[in-house]
């Protein structure tokens, strides 16, 4: 048997807007899109240097249907121009792609889909088999299974859930997958790149899309030969979303805050991540931590850096005893002292302070 060589990847979301990501100007938001087709063309580019036979494209190359017509033939244009066969299935952000229009464009860029009629490409050397979300089907899936060339190499490509059975987009479980005769199951739908067996894999995503996707991200490179199937995760990501969490103390002021954010870059000399840094901790009463001017004290010195502010000030018992003398405050205290017990409990009373700290401010 010729060793049958594959890239595999799926989730691009080429066409994403990236609303939900926290840019704060659209420049750096649609930089951030075009980067994204950017890598996918670095893709196309790696798949033509390595010369391999198969580019599987494990659903939502797209993300909503809201696109320009021009540049998704530009894009057929680039996947027709690579010497290797482009197969794709359907997600479920990209099922426009299911429509009329869309699906004759990918059948003259020469791109090979998957019907419930037909779910099964029979090339010369090798079998691929797919399914869109919508259309799998588990008895469907065993009855071309049952129809495979066993002499020649095979691969299922889908897109959904395989391990938490509640998720709308739940397919079948990993080791349905894995006990069928199929070399290898391309899968997509997580980002987050995984081999749930030696032959079952979810390739995540090329590019991470804010900063909930952490992790490396790239392709899977695989091989299938008389040896059997031989994979390799392939990083590709162009930059990293990186979540810093600072620890703040009542000492802590403006300017200290400046130089621990500024001793990050030694960790991005090249400035080429995107970068939030999360302020946690107790801070003293007076400093009010104004994250727009900590923005434009360190913009320059990364590619991108926000702050998200979740700390708080400091609780001074004895300063609030005479501070709210005679109050419910100060009782809360004097019981809190009293009590042998009470240090144990001691984040359950700054909560209850801060709680009615609160009030007593609402009712000034």
């Amino acid at each position: 048997m010729m060793a049958f060589t594959f890239i595999h990847t799926a989730d691009l979301h080429l066409n994403a807007t990236l609303s939900h990501a926290s840019f704060k100007d659209t420049s750096a938001q649609e930089r951030r899109v075009y980067e994204l087709r950017q890598t996918f063309d670095d893709m196309l580019e790696k798949s033509k240097e390595w010369g391999v036979d198969a580019l599987f494209l494990a659903g939502d190359v797209f993300d909503d249907p809201y696109m320009r017509m021009h540049e998704f033939d530009a894009l057929m244009d680039r996947l027709s121009a690579i010497p290797c066969e482009v197969f794709l299935v359907v997600g479920n952000h990209d099922a426009f792609l299911k429509n009329k229009t869309f699906k004759k464009r990918l059948d003259a860029a020469g791109v090979r889909t998957f019907t419930p009629e037909a779910p099964l490409h029979r090339l010369s050397g090798y079998e691929v088999a797919g399914s869109d979300t919508w259309d799998f089907s588990i008895d469907r899936l065993q009855a071309v299974a049952e129809n495979l060339d066993d002499s020649l190499p095979s691969v299922l490509v889908l897109h959904g859930e395989v391990r938490k059975s509640e998720d709308e987009h739940f397919l079948t479980d990993a080791a349905t997958l894995d006990a069928t005769p199929f070399d290898y199951v391309a899968l997509g739908h997580i980002h987050q790149h995984a081999f749930l067996t030696e032959k079952v894999a979810y390739s995540g995503n090329p590019e991470p899309l804010d900063f909930s996707e952490s992790g490396e991200k790239g392709f899977i490179y695989g091989e299938i030969d008389d040896a059997g199937l031989k994979t390799q995760f392939i990083p590709f990501q162009r930059r990293f979303f990186l979540t810093h969490t600072l620890t703040l103390t009542p000492e802590d002021t403006l300017d200290s805050i400046t130089r621990r954010v500024e001793a990050l870059k030694k960790e991005d000399p090249k400035k080429q991540h995107f970068h939030r840094i999360e302020l946690k901790g107790e801070t003293h009463r007076e400093l009010d931590i104004d994250t727009e001017v900590l923005h434009e004290r360190l913009k320059e010195d990364f590619h991108h850096i926000e702050f998200k502010d979740v700390s708080e000030p400091a609780v001074d018992l004895q300063a609030l005893r005479h501070e709210y003398e005679d109050t419910v405050v100060e009782r809360l205290i004097e019981d809190f002292e009293s009590d042998s017990e009470a240090e144990r409990d001691y984040e359950s009373l700054i909560e209850a302070v801060r709680a009615l700290l609160a009030t007593e401010e609402d009712g000034r």
